[in-house]
């Protein structure tokens, strides 16, 4: 019985067999370093499960798949069967010259494992004949410094028409510091080697290498469809006629990874005063305002504009902290051309005190790599004016009142001596007072039990309510968004509630600055210091008190 029972599981595990089929190709035979080759598995089955196909490339790498599905129906044996043949299609890229070896290929299907045998195709360095689509990328330099600005152009050269190019892989140039831009679709006529070609800029870099050596310049995957016509010749009524016919069809293309040679900046005979700036650049520095007084602000520009990585550039300070307080500077990359830029940075001081700030010399230098040595640009810093005082004097009224309330009488000399010029009495400390220590606490007591009493005795009392302060621990963006939408007047944004209070400019300055850097700190994860000002904190509270 067990030999009837494993007969028949052998039967059937070879009608189940017979029932499913692969087929698999790796086509061309020979390809091109940087070229493609395609793996199509033809899995032939029953209708039902959709089969799991595997295997393992050498020398090569998977780029792109696709699959298609068809099925027909037919009588076999008195009964309906469906058969389906899914198709499914790799795209390979070689990795270098030699085999690439496709092993291990698998088809699981229904729980039955179909093996096929092992592919492979040759990869050469040049066709034996010129090649319909390349790509290929260009670099503007062989050879740069570290910093240096070099522009990498990705082309894709085609004989026949192509249309609808996706970029699959970007290039990573992990050793760049890089811009970049997809140009428009436009396509020019070049001669390669002897042989007219098509071209059209795919992608394009100006990249900043980080460090000196031999670097890479990765590689492009690009998909794109062309045309693939077949001509035929027909003899009607005697004459011969050719019709062209065709569809697209779908190419993948990678470009070669390419080399660039960077040299390390010279170390000797570096300024003090060097940026990191790699190329030619100019300097332009504007003050608009160059007398104002205590507590006002000054503003200044400074423009940089160049070929090196300007987003590298470090501000550079203008003034020290003697006659001013300065706030974090404002900057912004703005675009001059599709690759070019500038870079603006704007400051803001106030004034402290007053004085004459004398007019200096700031001294900025790049490395220039066609002289190959280092260039020095003056900075000019024009005279500044600070009118006023940075600080309040007391006058003969204010230190009256001092002495007075310490129980002092300031008395001339001139009083002393002739008591008949006295102005007016002169009364004892003690016998000034109003009331003593237990009427006061009597007074007291009585206004809590009034308090008590009469609740809405509270609403009288503390009615002019100070506004609460802004306190150390609330001083985050939460604290200070809260801070300001309960106590500063309506408007459509933060800003326009500082800017619209009644607080003088140097305090105004020092709350647009603190909100800014909150909010750097919350939405861009930035990690700025958050400056509690007393002076600035209780000077809203008195502004505030007083428009309330």
């Amino acid at each position: 019985m067990k030999v009837i029972k494993l007969i028949f599981l052998v039967l059937w595990s070879t009608l189940s067999f017979a029932r499913a089929s692969v087929e698999a190709t790796l086509s061309p035979g020979e390809v091109v370093l940087g070229d493609s080759l395609s793996v199509v598995v033809k899995v032939t089955h029953e209708a039902g499960d959709d089969p799991f196909v595997s295997f393992v490339p050498v020398n090569a790498e998977v780029i792109g798949k696709s699959e298609s599905v068809s099925t027909r129906a037919f009588l076999q044996g008195g009964k309906l069967v469906q058969e389906r043949v899914s198709t499914k299609t790799y795209e390979l890229q070689p990795v270098k010259l030699g085999y690439v070896h496709v092993r291990q290929i698998k088809v699981d299907i229904e729980g039955s494992v179909i093996r096929h045998r092992s592919l492979r195709a040759k990869v050469v360095k040049t066709a034996k004949k010129a090649k319909d689509f390349f790509l290929r990328a260009e670099v503007s330099k062989e050879e740069v410094f570290v910093g240096e600005a070099v522009d990498v152009n990705y082309y894709l050269y085609f004989k026949r028409e192509t249309t609808m190019h996706v970029i699959k892989k970007f290039p990573l140039l992990k050793d760049f510091l890089k811009r970049f831009e997809i140009p428009r679709a436009q396509r020019e006529r070049v001669n390669v080697g002897g042989e007219l070609y098509y071209r059209q800029l795919m992608y394009k870099a100006r990249a900043y290498p980080q460090k000196s050596g031999e670097v890479k310049i990765d590689s492009l995957t690009l998909e794109f469809k062309y045309a693939d016509y077949n001509r035929r010749s027909r003899d009607i009524f005697g004459m011969s006629m050719q019709f062209a016919s065709g569809r697209y069809r779908d190419r993948t293309l990678r470009s070669p990874v390419e080399k660039l040679k960077v040299l390390p900046l010279p170390v000797e005979g570096v300024p003090a005063s060097f940026t990191g700036l790699v190329g030619k650049h100019n300097f332009n520095l504007t003050i608009p305002n160059t007398k104002v007084i205590v507590n006002d602000a000054l503003e200044a520009r400074l423009e940089v504009t160049g070929e090196g990585a300007l987003e590298k550039f470090d501000p550079v300070r203008l003034f020290d902290e003697t006659y001013f307080e300065s706030f974090d500077p404002k900057t912004e990359v703005a675009e001059i051309s599709a690759l070019e830029t500038k870079k603006i940075i704007d400051y803001t001081f106030l004034a402290q005190k007053s004085g004459e700030v004398q007019k200096r010399v700031v001294e900025l230098s790049y490395f220039d790599p066609e002289k190959r040595e280092y260039v020095i640009k003056e900075l000019q810093i024009p005279q500044v004016n600070i009118f006023g005082s940075g600080s309040k004097s007391e006058t003969l009224s204010s230190t009256q009142e001092k002495a007075t309330k310490r129980g002092a009488v300031n008395v001339p000399t001139s009083q002393k001596a002739d008591g008949l010029k006295l102005i007016g009495p002169i009364y004892d400390n003690e016998r000034s007072r109003l009331f003593n220590i237990n009427t006061l606490n009597y007074l007291l007591g009585f206004i809590i039990l009034i308090a008590i009493l009469f609740p809405g005795i509270k609403e009288v009392l503390f009615a002019k309510r100070k506004f609460s302060t802004l306190s150390k621990k609330n001083l985050n963006y939460k604290g200070i968004h809260d801070y300001l939408v309960a106590y500063f007047p309506q408007a459509p944004s933060l800003r326009d509630r500082i800017e619209n209070s009644a607080l003088p400019p140097a305090t105004k300055l020092y709350f647009k600055d603190l909100l800014a850097k909150a909010e750097r700190n919350e939405f861009k994860n930035e990690k700025n210091s958050l400056k509690y000002d007393k002076k600035h904190i209780k000077e809203a509270i008195r502004v505030l008190n007083e428009s309330r």
